[in-house]
């Protein structure tokens, strides 16, 4: 192990330091005062982080700024997507694409709301992010569903532990597929009479066991009580409304 005196300059950087009873001395020596060279580069160093300029600032303040103009992004569109439901209006158009003169509901009042306000025409269209506008298809029918997945959450809470008559349905859909629709029926806590539709439940046929599976399933998902349910209502389709060896 090297060393040289405490006199020189290489003690600390290019031999060892063994008398360790000085080194606070030897260190502030090498430090030096208010205007030494290890102080003045701390200054510059500390100016340089603190800069605008910087590459961490600037890496911090586009992340804020990308956020931000996010949830500008995201608050447009839910509004249009809360507007077409609360409606029961269509989404999609026949013809969608930049050429079209109607390229359908929710694309036709995302551009009128873009036109008629500054704050989202700079974050929607054109304005955001190719992998990032929102407006694909799947988007929206995630969107959708966030919104399917509140409301039920609303219902049931209204809902809380009373009573409740369970209405059913059941039919093809245009694309020939069985479905069937769930409404529920309840007196909330003013003692008004309340009919909430649930949800639409594809099915993979219309036997018996088929349908009560289903049912059984939205109770689970639910957290619906079969001791809370006092009163069924089925269509006059005999596998449905028949006492005995039938759905009710």
């Amino acid at each position: 192990m090297f060393q040289r005196g405490f006199g020189g300059d290489d003690v600390v950087t290019r031999f060892s330091f063994i008398n360790w009873k000085k080194a606070i001395e030897k260190f502030n020596e090498r430090v030096g005062g208010v205007g030494s060279t290890h102080n003045e580069a701390i200054i510059q160093f500390e100016g340089f982080k603190n800069q605008r300029q910087s590459v961490e600032y600037s890496f911090s303040s586009r992340k804020h700024e990308i956020k931000v103009a996010y949830r500008k992004r995201l608050t447009a569109i839910l509004k249009v997507i809360q507007f077409l439901l609360l409606q029961g209006l269509p989404f999609r158009g026949h013809d969608e694409s930049s050429t079209s003169s109607n390229r359908g509901k929710f694309l036709e009042l995302l551009k009128w709301y873009n036109s008629e306000c500054p704050e989202v025409a700079a974050v929607v269209g054109m304005n955001a992010p190719r992998n990032n506008q929102m407006i694909a298809p799947k988007i929206q029918k995630q969107l959708v569903n966030a919104y399917a997945v509140e409301t039920t959450n609303v219902i049931l809470a209204d809902l809380g532990d009373r009573w409740f008559t369970l209405l059913l349905d059941e039919a093809r859909d245009c694309s020939v597929k069985e479905q069937m629709t769930v409404v529920i029926r309840y007196v909330n806590k003013h003692g008004e009479l309340i009919e909430r539709f649930m949800v639409v439940v594809h099915i993979a046929t219309t036997t018996i066991a088929c349908l009560n599976e289903a049912i059984d399933s939205l109770f689970v998902k639910y957290g619906l009580s079969v001791a809370r349910l006092k009163g069924q209502g089925y269509n006059s389709v005999s596998n449905m409304s028949r006492e005995f060896n039938d759905l009710k």
